[in-house]
């Protein structure tokens, strides 16, 4: 559907504006400089030249997309001039959902409504969103069954979304069972990014990628059948004097990290030895269990990475997406949509916007095609950047300075530890 010459998928975001308060949520992050707002439908209505090339419309972003008073408006409008197999969708937290609105957006022709679970209990899903009850979720839950049901719109799709955290692992398999039972067709699983500091604990996943830990494992198995223990590397590789056996230990390590080098696989040898274990085997058996319920109740399950991929992909510019913030300004992507702060790996990363335009200032066509705009597609596309969080000589300046400009291998896009790229966060597109 449609060419290079046009984007595929449009992110929206009507509002900037919460009725709750989250812990997962961006505006939790200190000096994040977002303002408040209201998306004007006239300023929604000027990329109508693109409705015709789209696939799919999601109306997202930091805010409660049900605050907006004209939501309905700006969907069916959009939804009049979309292709037929095309189709819109919203993120919502559920809790401003009953039957008259549920209605009133299956007639404006919406297609599927996710709703914010991120709990199985009362108890984790208040402490996790301050405000929120486990019984607002299950009515928004049935008043959207209940309206697809009344206006006969079966192929309108219902799902859910939850926001891993380690007081919220084991309740996944409930949840999802939950969601289930409430009539929910899909359920899309993230990883969390921390915006707060007090939370960065919470966090199920290491900086170390997929290729690394399989790479480290299978040498910690041929070093124990040689009778060393990695660890105690850290304890001779500096002394003066060796025996024998520490010079092999040496050499070994040496000889193991130079192999890493060799097949370009990221390669922090002191967070691959403290990786938990433990914890992994946990969330993988969660996730384990999760399948299995999603399949028992025909659910379509979609759970992101245990750990950093190594293979990186960018769903969005793969899938020429773009973003429409309240004020007009146009992004390329979740993670650089707005400015704020967040914790990766133990340390704190400023995130600066990355705009190409505004409408209606310019036409959308024009910034789409601008150079500026194309070259980054470009670079972002070539998986060229680095993998920051598995530095050994991170965190460097380059990446935690407030205004990016380069990372160590000049690439231009600030890219090198995006947690989208890597597939541990995930999102309704």
């Amino acid at each position: 559907m449609g060419t290079q010459a046009y984007p595929a998928k449009l992110f929206v975001e009507p509002t900037t504006l919460c009725n709750l308060k989250c812990r997962m949520c961006v505006k939790q992050s200190q000096g994040n400089g977002i303002v408040e707002g209201f998306l004007e439908p006239d300023r929604f209505e000027v990329l109508a030249d693109i409705f015709a090339h789209l696939d799919t419309i999601v109306f997202s972003g930091i805010g409660e997309p049900l605050l907006h008073p004209q939501l309905e408006k700006m969907i069916a409008s959009a939804h009049a001039r979309l292709p037929a197999e095309s189709w819109i969708g919203l993120q919502t937290n559920g809790h401003l959902m009953d039957y008259s609105r549920a209605a009133a957006l299956i007639d404006a022709g919406i297609s599927k409504i996710c709703i914010s679970m991120d709990a199985a209990s009362s108890r984790t899903l208040q402490l996790n969103r301050s405000g929120a009850e486990m019984a607002s979720v299950e009515s928004a839950f049935q008043a959207v069954r209940k309206a697809k049901e009344t206006l006969q719109a079966s192929r309108m799709q219902l799902g859910v979304e939850y926001v891993l955290m380690r007081n919220n692992l084991t309740e996944l398999p409930r949840a999802i069972e939950q969601a289930a039972l409430n009539g929910a067709d899909f359920a899309i699983v993230s990883q969390m990014l921390p915006y707060d500091e007090a939370v960065m604990d919470e966090t199920l996943y290491s900086a170390n990628t997929d290729a690394s830990l399989q790479f480290f494992r299978k040498k910690e198995t041929e070093a124990r059948e040689l009778g060393f223990e990695l660890k105690q590397y850290l304890n001779v590789r500096w002394k003066y004097v060796r025996s024998a056996d520490e010079q092999a230990l040496i050499d070994f390590v040496e000889d193991m990290i130079s192999e890493a080098t060799a097949r370009q696989i990221p390669f922090h040898f002191r967070k691959l030895l403290n990786f938990d274990e433990s914890l992994a085997r946990q969330v993988e058996a969660v996730f384990d269990q999760t399948r299995e319920c999603a399949a028992r109740y025909n659910l379509d399950l979609k759970l992101p990475a245990l750990h950093p991929r190594f293979e990186r992909e960018c769903e969005f510019v793969q899938n020429r997406s773009i973003f429409l913030a309240w004020d007009g300004r146009i992004y390329p992507c979740y993670m650089l949509w707005h400015q704020y702060h967040c914790y990766f790996d133990g340390r704190e990363k400023p995130v600066a916007h990355e705009s190409f335009g505004r409408v209606p200032d310019q036409d959308i066509l024009d910034i789409w095609k601008v150079d500026a705009y194309q070259e980054f597609r470009k670079e972002v596309a070539n998986y060229d950047f680095p993998y920051c969080s598995n530095c050994n000589v991170g965190p460097c300046d380059l990446i935690t300075n407030e205004g990016f400009e380069y990372d160590c291998f000049a690439m231009e896009v600030p890219c090198g530890d995006c947690p989208w790229c890597m597939g541990l966060m995930q999102c309704l597109q």
